[in-house]
This record gives C-alpha cells, structure tokens and sequence, in this order.
C-alpha cells in the first residue's frame, strides 16, 4: 500500500518537474532501502517498519516515469513500445529468483538484500539521469490549456466518466489476478502435483505474460484498446477457472498460461488507454493513479483470497469471488465509449471518426 501511495506521488512529481528531477533520489533511496532489508531481526515490528520504507521510496522502481517518457516519444507504434518497455519488468520476474537462490545458497540470506540493492543504487538512477528524458517541448509539461490538465491536481479528471471507469476496472482485476498467484501453490498442493509441478505452472504463467507484450502491443496500434483488454481479461477469468477446477496437468497449465496473458497485459493496456482518454499533460498523474489502483489491488486480492479460504476452509467461494471481480471489471473497460485523444494528443472532435490517423513520431 505504500509503494501504491509512493507511485502516485511520483506521476504527480513526473508532471511538475519531469521525469529526472523527482525519480534519481527517489531511485537512489529505493536501492538504500533495499540493502537495509539486510538488517532485519527477529523483531516483526521493526520488519513491518523495513517494508514500510520500501514501499515509501518504491514509487521510482514502478514504470510511472517511464511510461510517460515512451508514449511522449512515439506515437504510431505506441503500443508496441509500451509493451516492449513491460519486457524489462517481466524479464526479472523470471531470472531474479535464480540468481536470488544462487546467492543466497553460496553467502546467505542478507547478501541477496545487499546485492540486489547495490544494483538498484547503481543502475536505476543513471538510467533516469542519463537516459530518461521528454523530448523538447513536449506536451506532458504545459501548464496552459484550459482543462486544469497541466495543474498536480487530478480532480479536473474526475468529471470524465472514463476516469471511473479505469480506475474501477483496474483496480478490479488486479485484485483478482494478485490474489490468485498469491496462491497457485496452494491450488497445485490440492489438485495433488509435485512442488515441482506447481513451479511449472508458475513458470508457465510468468513466460505467457513475458511473451503476450509484444503480441498485445502489435495489437494496441491498430484495435480498439478497451476492446483488447476486455478479451484479455475474459481469457484471465477462464484461466481462473481451470486452475482451480482442471483435473489434468495439461488443463492446469493452460490456466497458468491464460492468467499469465492477462496479468502481462494489464499494464499496458492500462498506460495506452490512459494516452487516448486523458490529455498527454495529464499523462503522468493519471498514470501514477493507475500503479497505485494495481499496488493497492494487489494488496487487498492477496489478503482477500487468504481469508476466504480460511472463512470456508475451501476455494469454491474465492474462485466465485475471483470470476466475479475480473467480470466486473470487464464490464468497465466496455464502458469506454470512443476515444476521447488522438495519438498526437490533439482532441477528438465528436463528428470525426477515431480511427488514428498514422503519424511518425520516434526516437
């Protein structure tokens, strides 16, 4: 919850002061965080206290910064450079538990926190200093315009219907996929596999969400974005399903593949739909909001799955409860309407079809 809070804070902070300014100390604080992890004790209060920490200066290690800067740089493949820019992140859900388990069999527990950390104090922040940047004159920084756009506050936002309806469908499904992997070696536990088994399936997921990036991006440039995530997120309810319901290997691993899809995909659906109903000045805030709507969700679907099976001693009721929230949040994304901007950022005139016309605008 407070990585939610920090994320937010830094979109707000991105559209005042840009992208460098507010996320290289943020970034910096973040790898010191980390190291300290190193310190924890056998005191639950003061490791309560080192999560909060993290989560407090978390805000810079979230794409919020990044995903302003690459959709202020590309316009006709935005979607494409979303998605590839998500493969970063995918790319260390998989490969950071081996190196983690490797470092921790040869020197311990504490040098994994100190490791991780000293990369995340060197490599993080000369990436914003030195890489990130909006191109000149861009619009993610006027102040001008009328709308309240290029102001911190979001409150001019919230008389659109869409903004709602983003939030609420985001906030929803995270929700329901959080608290679903939260549990997937449980799920394999009862259906009988192997220890084994259930990291297969898991692994299984993680290379479906690696993999969807750059398919969903391919598609963000020439479909309807709230349409393609509707698809989505129906895929990731009938995974949902099967892996709670499948009684063969194979059906499981199709439902570990088809929550991977969805739960890779959310992210960028999310920043593109944020470029085409929002103003590109209000780009950073909204999508600041957006990473906190998937840290909360993730939060309460962890919590909430825990304790209804413990409250039924079962997983008929979270798999009902899980279905339902991703239903709902279907139900949001279909409620979009037309787009509201174009891909340059200019207004879309009720009378003028939405379709975007093609524009070249890249690094």
């Amino acid at each position: 919850m407070a990585a939610g809070v920090s994320a937010f804070a830094i979109g707000i902070l991105v559209s005042r002061y840009g992208p460098r300014i507010p996320t290289v100390p943020v970034s910096l604080a973040f790898g010191g965080a980390v190291i300290l992890l190193a310190s924890a004790n056998g005191s639950v209060g003061y490791w309560y206290f080192l999560c909060i920490l993290l989560g407090a200066v978390a805000g810079a290690s979230t794409p919020v910064a990044h995903v302003t800067v690459v959709t202020a740089w590309f316009s006709d493949r935005r979607g494409l450079a979303l998605g590839l820019l998500a493969v970063g992140s995918a790319l260390g859900t998989i490969l950071m538990p081996p190196i983690a388990t490797a470092i921790e069999t040869t020197y311990g527990w504490r040098s994994v926190y100190i490791a991780v950390g000293v990369l995340c104090v060197v490599i993080p922040p000369a990436v914003y200093a030195f890489v990130t940047r909006l191109p000149a004159g861009t619009a993610m920084r006027r102040s001008d315009g009328g709308d309240g756009a290029g102001t911190s506050s979001i409150r001019p936002l919230t008389s659109q219907r869409q903004f709602w309806l983003l939030m609420g469908g985001i906030l929803l499904v995270s929700t329901a996929l959080f608290g679903l992997l939260s549990q997937v070696f449980p799920i394999a536990a009862g259906h009988g596999y192997s220890p084994e088994t259930a990291a297969l399936m898991l692994s299984s997921l993680a290379v479906s969400s690696l993999l969807v990036h750059g398919v969903v991006g391919f598609l963000l440039d020439r479909l309807y974005a709230p349409g393609i995530a509707a698809v989505l997120f129906v895929l990731g309810g009938v995974g949902t399903v099967l892996l709670f319901t499948a009684t063969t290997l194979p059906l499981s691993l199709l439902g570990a593949v088809l929550v991977g899809v969805a739960f890779g995909a959310e992210r960028d659906v999310a920043s593109y739909i944020v470029s085409r109903f929002f103003p590109l000045s209000a780009y950073s805030r909204v999508g600041g909001l957006v990473f906190f709507m998937l840290t909360i969700g993730g939060a309460i679907g962890i919590f909430l799955i825990g304790q209804l099976y413990v409250a039924t001693g079962g997983y008929d009721v979270p798999m009902v409860v899980l279905v339902c929230l991703v239903g709902a949040g279907v139900g949001c994304f279909l409620g979009f309407g037309r787009y509201t901007y174009r891909l340059d950022g200019s207004p879309v005139s009720r009378r003028v079809d939405t379709a975007p016309a093609p524009t070249k605008v890249g690094l």
